[in-house]
């Protein structure tokens, strides 16, 4: 894999991958708590996103998934679209439609203002990210390369005549 072809991919999991983590941290220290059903708790994260140990969980574990694929230049664009979509396009789509104010899958507390901004947003972020890095490789692989990004590589070949 060209590493200059997965570089909008690289930059949404550092980018996510670290905020995920920050969050993921902040949710567990707000409310550690692990209820499952009737026992789910709820408290606020920046006195705004609804939360509990489970939410932290699974953000702190994607975010350290997404930092960790970002740092070992395999299979960047791959592990983007799954973060995009196992973070944030899919546990988006459960918690609108588990309402606002329920416990998705009985687990997680649900609200609108997460559910949108911290999810589905940043999922969709992800799909344009790995589809602009998708076709950055198809150009590539194609011969259809640029002028200056053949001289940002070295490769003079492409230049005019002197």
């Amino acid at each position: 894999m060209n590493v200059s072809s997965d570089r909008a991919a690289r930059f949404y999991l550092w980018a996510w991958g670290s905020m995920l983590i920050v969050l993921g941290a902040g949710s567990l220290l707000v409310n550690p708590e692990f209820g499952v059903g009737d026992d789910v708790t709820t408290k606020h994260l920046f006195g705004m996103f609804e939360t509990n140990g489970w939410h932290g969980l699974a953000g702190a574990l994607a975010g350290v998934i997404a930092v960790l694929s970002a740092w070992s230049h395999r299979r960047v664009r791959e592990v983007a679209l799954g973060v995009a979509l196992l973070a944030g396009i899919v546990p988006g789509v459960v918690f609108l439609a588990s309402g606002d104010g329920s416990a998705a899958l009985g687990l997680i507390p649900v609200d609108v203002a997460d559910a949108i901004s911290l999810h589905v947003l940043p999922g969709l972020i992800g799909l344009v990210c790995v589809a602009i890095d998708r076709r950055s490789a198809e150009s590539v692989q194609d011969g259809r390369v640029s002028v200056t990004g053949a001289l940002r590589r070295g490769d003079r070949s492409t230049s005019s005549p002197r």
